[in-house]
């Protein structure tokens, strides 16, 4: 994982290589993140 500082940089440095690679790892990032909160939250 990148800090949170560095996280839009590198993603928009993805946009110009592959926008398809771009957008499958941001959905799985999103869907990991919500796992994640999920698993904390409901515990």
């Amino acid at each position: 994982m990148l800090p949170m500082s560095e996280a839009p940089i590198a993603l928009i440095g993805n946009i110009g290589n592959s926008d398809r690679i771009y957008a499958s790892n941001m959905s799985y990032r999103i869907f990991t993140v919500i796992l994640l909160y999920r698993a904390q939250y409901a515990e």
